[in-house]
């Protein structure tokens, strides 16, 4: 790998995404209200995106060329979409919070317990789930105690252990991570055929 240099920010990156030419990232200041600020590999310029978010968490779908932004430690998931053409900031939907997870897989967004398909109109919920969601694969979706079929939302198997993070290959392979006391964990799992 070569080095290429580096590039001062205006704001240390809590999170970080790519897309559009662009990095993304968002404010570590860790205050209950954090921006997030854009990169822009071709002209290297930076700048905030004129909206302020409670901790967002962001994932970039290139498909739809949308930053989607969560909130994390809220009361209510609110679910909104930058669109990067204009930078215009729209809300998609607001649901009951809970648990913080947010990540994109397979054009979708998971987000708390809620598996949210953004190309419906109204960002459409397509299916809830009963624990925290940690992960997802072409074939599964992981919460935090059980693992489900992703075509058909069908539990298949409960974790051996309540999962804090976890991933998943489309070889059935799940890790997850459990910490106990001062140890962390992580765990390797296969699913039986």
């Amino acid at each position: 790998m070569r080095f290429l240099g580096t590039v001062p920010l205006i704001a240390a990156p809590r999170s970080l995404a790519i897309g559009d030419g662009k990095i993304f990232f968002t404010d570590n200041s860790r205050t209950l209200t954090g921006s997030i600020a854009v990169y822009d590999m071709k002209t290297k310029k930076q700048w905030r995106i004129p909206k302020v978010f409670i901790n967002p968490l962001i994932g970039y779908d290139e498909k739809q060329n949308v930053l989607y932004v969560g909130q994390e430690g809220t009361s209510d998931h609110d679910l909104y979409a930058v669109r990067l053409s204009d930078w215009h900031v729209s809300q998609l939907l607001s649901f009951p919070g809970g648990d913080d997870a947010f990540f994109m897989n397979g054009g979708e967004i998971f987000y708390g317990k809620a598996r949210i398909n953004p190309a419906q109109p109204g960002a459409l919920v397509a299916a809830e789930f009963p624990e925290p969601l940690r992960a997802a694969s072409r074939q599964y979706i992981i919460t935090s105690r059980a693992i489900y079929n992703r075509a058909t939302g069908t539990k298949i198997a409960d974790l051996s252990s309540e999962a804090l993070l976890a991933t998943a290959g489309d070889d059935g392979m799940i890790f997850t991570y459990r910490k106990v006391a001062t140890n962390h964990y992580l765990i390797k799992q296969k699913l039986s055929q």
